[in-house]
């Protein structure tokens, strides 16, 4: 990819497609960086309508799962 391209993104869950009615607007946002000719980005979610912080042990299930898709 190269500046100004676009692209998009279709999540799953171990459970299937993550869409659902009651699904509530997240915010993505990718920092992207080029080191030693390479390019690294870096993928923050912000869920502002979740009630209450994300606990650690949801944190290393969903790291967990990314590792294994």
């Amino acid at each position: 990819m190269k500046r100004g391209d676009t692209f998009r993104e279709l999540w799953h869950t171990k459970f299937g497609e993550t869409y659902k009615p009651f699904t509530v607007k997240v915010i993505v946002r990718y920092d992207v960086e080029v080191i030693e000719g390479r390019t690294k980005f870096t993928r923050t979610l912000i869920n502002p309508a979740r009630p209450k912080p994300v606990t650690e042990k949801i944190v290393q299930a969903i790291d967990t799962e990314a590792a294994e898709s």
